[in-house]
């Protein structure tokens, strides 16, 4: 099937890009034609008009500077991302918005909206409906959840929005979310039956991922990585701590604005380090898949219910540390334990995957249509 992938935008995170460049793999090995719509957000026209007026009002005021505004336009993506982006992951041309005409103009067979926090209100506030597809209303082409995330475990949707993608979420052939908690909040607020599935990152392998950074060198001295999206001052204490006590360098690394280093050099970078302190819910999932110890933080604005189901999933939730202040030495990790849960959690995963194989449903779907 030609799939059509609804995602968050492939910007300045790591775990986003690569969530994509998973889920893209895994569905080629499964026979199909997988390719991600390159949604990239716009300057919206009324920010354009509005610092226009203000600064014409402000133009005759002498010793303040004015100009115009640019007319607004489509950030270009990060030079320390595109180059991954390019080679690794099958991409539309951009777009600012979505439209019927991608689903002709691909002769897609079906659509897959996730994963990551497609379904948080707080990060897809002017694309919330056509993470739910309704951009492909009236098409009869396959709809699919993949381990779509609400981020949190509490319902953030307004009384409109709920009952708007209540409607829509009726026209999916299957609903999957990656956390616990969004099986009760579909069914809560969405009268819709979903089940739980792994991040797509964590349905390939380590050796899947250091074959990507082969060609990063490995650093001759033992240490910390300190990867932190939120850096304060009680977390870096506890890093410097922590790297103190176990005689490691640290090296700090963060994303969005302050990203520093290339998705290989990323990848590479929970390849090698002796120990991971991280506030990310990727981070925390690479450091799972390279058997590289870690702790996590979990934080609360991005959403904290990710990292309880995550680290539940392979009793792991030890290593979640509310309180940096009350941290105790942590037991060794059991990697064969946390192996034998992976194993049993992908084949699960793969296996909702597989009904998008089932052709002889997919075409009494569309007869019935």
């Amino acid at each position: 099937m030609r799939l059509g992938i609804v995602t968050q935008p492939l910007s300045q995170n790591y775990g986003g890009i690569l969530q994509n460049y998973a889920l893209q793999q895994m569905l080629k090995r499964m026979g199909h034609e997988p390719i991600t719509i390159d949604w990239q957000s716009k300057t919206p026209l009324w920010t354009y008009l509005l610092r226009t007026v203000k600064n014409t009002l402000f133009f005759c005021i002498p010793g303040i500077k004015s100009k115009f505004a640019p007319w607004p336009k489509i950030k270009p993506k990060n030079k320390l991302i595109a180059p991954f982006i390019d080679t690794h992951i099958h991409l539309t041309d951009e777009v600012t918005r979505y439209n019927r005409k991608l689903v002709d103009r691909y002769q897609l067979d079906g659509l897959i909206a996730g994963s990551d926090q497609v379904w948080r209100p707080k990060y897809n506030h002017h694309r919330l409906y056509d993470c739910y597809l309704q951009f492909a209303k009236g098409k009869k082409i396959f709809r699919m959840a993949y381990a779509a995330s609400f981020g949190v475990d509490y319902w953030e949707y307004s009384k409109r929005k709920t009952a708007r993608c209540k409607k829509l979420i009726r026209m999916f052939d299957a609903v999957s979310v990656r956390e616990h908690s969004g099986i009760e909040l579909c069914a809560s607020h969405l009268d819709c039956k979903a089940i739980e599935v792994l991040d797509p990152t964590l349905l390939l392998s380590a050796e899947d991922y250091t074959t990507l950074c082969v060609d990063i060198p490995k650093p001759q001295e033992a240490f910390l990585a300190a990867y932190l999206l939120d850096a304060d001052e009680e977390k870096r204490r506890m890093v410097e701590e922590i790297a103190s006590r176990h005689r490691l360098s640290v090296h700090y690394v963060s994303a969005d604005n302050d990203i520093s280093l290339r998705v290989e050099e990323w990848l590479a970078l929970f390849r090698d380090a002796n120990l991971v302190v991280t506030d990310s819910f990727h981070g925390t999932v690479f450091s799972i898949i390279n058997h590289t110890d870690f702790i996590s933080i979990p934080n609360p604005n991005r959403g904290a219910s990710r990292f309880e189901s995550l680290l539940s999933k392979f009793d792991l939730s030890n290593r979640l540390i509310r309180n940096p202040e009350k941290m105790t030495d942590l037991p060794p990790i059991d990697w064969k334990h946390v192996d034998e849960l992976k194993r049993q959690w992908q084949k699960h995963s793969v296996d909702f995957l597989a009904i998008l194989s089932d052709t002889a449903t997919y075409k009494r779907r569309r007869i019935s249509q």
